[in-house]
């Protein structure tokens, strides 16, 4: 009652959590830049030895840290001499190699992998606080391998922000000018293209000169950073226009009070990832606080208030693969998902009533019950319901019916025997118990094998395929048997009338098997050989990096218009088709026209190098170039966006998959039976499987992670049908 009760309450506890493909939101995996992170922590200790150095007159030329090393060149002291103070400095850790008058320190692997762990952890909890300052309600963020990050935010309406926020670095530092600001070739050439030694050149954020952007020389030292921050928070400037007001602790209000006493009169250049936010005249000693300007617009000194509140990242992070669902289309997922599963529903229990009457109605009973037990489940333990999760309630349907099936024929064929009802009910169970227990597990294996290498979504599917295949048992094994042991024992049920559309069969199978296996043999080499020929076009964007961008237009629009809007952009590589729009939307919706772009490659003229492995992020741009090139208002439904490390991550998950679940089943059944029944039922899937994905080629269908799931089903289901057929020939082998 509990339970249920948490379920039918509904919205009101949110006793039923909805995932982001039925509720719209923004679903991301980010990639930590580890060997950014490692870069940082040797520069950190190159600056810590060289102070080592001069505190222990120690005289090197200048350091820097190359190819994750640092390198020392020799000068004034001997080579024995700097190689023992790098010893006692790091206690004998470090590994140093001499190299053309210079040494080449690295940090040891055990050090290096504790370096990627931690940067990962501190990313997680930095960009955990940037969620909960933003906002969000009830967000999933967690680590997912080494060094990548989930994170879903259901009911995000502006994803470029949140990209935005969470990729961030935020690193804040503090440094003096040298000069500036100015275009880069002109401060290059005052010093004959060589800077002064410990000076670098930041570019100023947003600001342009004849065309060309505008840089500061600046000292490299930064004796504060935001890691001596404490608080910030929205303010305003002298002229009224947005900034942030920060707060620094104890140390790093004295040493900035030392700082800016040290140079009055000079600028300070408030340092943001790398770019000049603002650079200040120093007219007094300040300690404790200050503030950042620029030409920030609210919502961006709200996000960089948010930003270096919560912390700097401790390595850059990058977009490895994102998903955006549109409320809109959240909505209409809901409302066909469960029209599926209540015709289904209804389909299966008005066939059951016909065809087995009263045992027919009593296994729907079961059914009604199964459906209810396993949504109270989901409710009371909080489980996430995903659309592939309503096709895993829909399977269960069929699960459930098929266990009852199997009782009911063998019922009858106790009472074509002559015996009693009581007797036939006891048989029937008995004789079935066994062959719906092999059917169920061997299904179980590949759910299981599903929720290991699985995503999000499919995860769903697969607890919601597990738990509703235990449940099944139960309800098909337990609560028939006890109202058929009620009604016979109170004599209300005394007999058990059935339809029967086919009595007993003779086909002779092994005399036609060739004919049968040449039928299989051209059906799998038609399909698999248009496979084969359609090649990458079979994978979805799941399998092959790239960006799939649906919208819905007011008015009519053609696929030459829209290439033509993304060609005037410079996005010349896209495959464009008109997609079907459901018919409570053409009602109900002025948005009527619906399209799917898909690309695969970085679009052209932005100059951007892409990340590798890292999605191509291209959505964003393929909307502006929509909406500055087509008079013709739109909503976007959803974009998915892969890069290629997740792609290549997803196809090896799903070879595994197969592969771990082809493992299972042959060893499960060779203990149950024997290896040749085991041989004989995988060569069975396979065959099943080759003939769905030739038909998903003939049709023009691709694979995504949903039609794995599909496919892995029909692992299950053809094994079903032939534990089926085993448990018959063993039952026989026996007699």
């Amino acid at each position: 009652e509990a339970y249920a009760r948490r379920w039918y309450q509904g919205d009101k506890q949110k006793a039923l959590n909805l995932g982001l493909d039925l509720q719209g939101g923004m679903h991301l995996v980010l990639q930590v830049d580890s060997g950014a992170a490692i870069t940082n922590e040797l520069v950190r200790r190159k600056d810590d030895l060289r102070k080592y150095f001069i505190e222990n007159r120690i005289l090197v030329g200048p350091m820097a840290v190359e190819n994750r090393r640092i390198v020392i060149p020799l000068s004034g002291s001997s080579e024995r001499e700097v190689v023992d103070k790098i010893s006692e400095f790091s206690n004998g850790s470090y590994a140093v190699v001499e190299q053309r008058d210079r040494l080449l320190v690295s940090l040891p692997s055990s050090q290096i992998s504790a370096i990627r762990t931690m940067s990962a952890k501190q990313a997680l909890e930095t960009i955990r606080n940037r969620v909960d300052e933003f906002g969000v309600a009830e967000p999933v963020i967690q680590r997912q391998g080494e060094d990548r990050i989930l994170v879903q935010l259901p009911g995000v309406e502006d994803p470029a922000r949140v990209r935005e926020l969470l990729g961030k670095t935020a690193q804040l530092t503090f440094h003096i000018v040298v000069e500036g600001p100015a275009p880069k070739e002109q401060l290059l050439a005052r010093y004959n293209q060589k800077l002064p030694p410990h000076t670098f050149l930041a570019p100023v954020r947003e600001q342009r000169q004849a065309g060309q952007d505008l840089y500061y020389l600046l000292e490299k030292e930064a004796p504060v950073t935001g890691a001596d921050l404490v608080d910030a928070r929205i303010g305003q400037d002298e002229l009224g226009s947005p900034a942030v007001n920060f707060q620094l602790g104890r140390t790093g209000a004295r040493a900035f009070g030392e700082l800016t006493e040290a140079n009055l009169g000079k600028q300070l250049a408030i340092v943001i990832d790398e770019e000049v936010e603002s650079a200040p005249s120093i007219r007094s000693r300040i300690t404790s606080q200050g503030q950042i300007t620029g030409s920030f617009t609210m919502q961006e000194v709200e996000d960089l208030a948010i930003a270096l509140r919560s912390g700097a990242l401790p390595a850059p992070v990058n977009i490895a693969e994102q998903r955006t669902v549109g409320p809109t289309l959240g909505i209409e997922s809901i409302r066909s998902g469960f029209k599926a599963a209540i015709i289904s529903l209804i389909l299966v229990g008005v066939f059951m009533i016909i065809y087995y009457r009263t045992a027919g109605a009593i296994a729907d009973l079961a059914l009604f019950l199964n459906i209810f037990i396993l949504l109270a489940f989901l409710s009371y333990f909080r489980a996430t319901l995903t659309l592939p999760g309503i096709g895993g309630i829909i399977l269960t349907i069929g699960m459930a019916v098929d266990a009852n099936v199997l009782v009911f024929e063998r019922i009858r064929e106790e009472l074509q025997k002559g015996k009693t009802m009581r007797s036939a009910v006891d048989t029937g169970y008995s004789k079935a118990f066994l062959t719906i227990l092999d059917a169920n597990i061997t299904t179980l294996i590949t759910a299981i094998v599903l929720f290991q290498f699985g995503t999000g979504p499919i995860k769903g599917f697969a607890v919601v395929l597990s738990v509703g295949i235990l449940i099944s048992m139960f309800t098909a094994l337990f609560v028939t048997r006890t109202v058929f042991d009620l009604l016979t024992r109170r004599k209300w049920l005394k007999e058990i009338k059935m339809m029967q559309l086919l009595g007993e069969t003779h086909i002779s199978f092994v005399p036609k098997r060739f004919v049968g296996m040449g039928i299989s043999l051209i059906v799998i080499l038609i399909g698999m050989g248009t496979f084969i020929v359609r090649g990458e076009n079979n994978f979805g964007i799941d399998f092959t990096q790239g960006t799939i961008l649906q919208a819905r237009f007011q008015q009519p629009v053609d696929a030459q218009q829209v290439r033509d809007a993304l060609a005037a952009a410079g996005i010349q590589e896209a495959v464009i088709q008109e997609t079907e729009v459901p018919t409570e939307s053409l009602a109900t919706s002025e948005y009527k026209h619906g399209i799917l772009i898909r690309t695969t490659v970085e679009p052209a003229g932005e100059g951007e190098a892409e990340n590798e492995g890292t999605a191509a992020l291209a959505g964003e741009k393929i909307e502006n170039a929509l909406r500055e090139n087509l008079d013709n208002p739109f909503e976007v439904e959803r974009t998915e966006e892969v890069g290629a490390a997740i792609s290549a991550d997803l196809r090896n998950k799903a070879l595994l998959s197969i592969l771990y679940s082809t493992i299972g089943i042959l060893i499960y059944i060779s203990l149950r039976f024997e290896f040749r029944f085991a041989l004989g039922a995988v060569i069975a899937v396979f065959h099943d499987v080759l003939i769905t994905m030739g038909a998903l080629a003939l049709t023009g269908r691709e694979i995504q992670l949903p039609v794995v799931a599909a496919l892995l089903t029909i692992f299950g289901y053809s094994l079903n049908d032939t534990i089926v057929v085993y448990d018959r020939i063993r039952e026989n082998m026996r007699l």
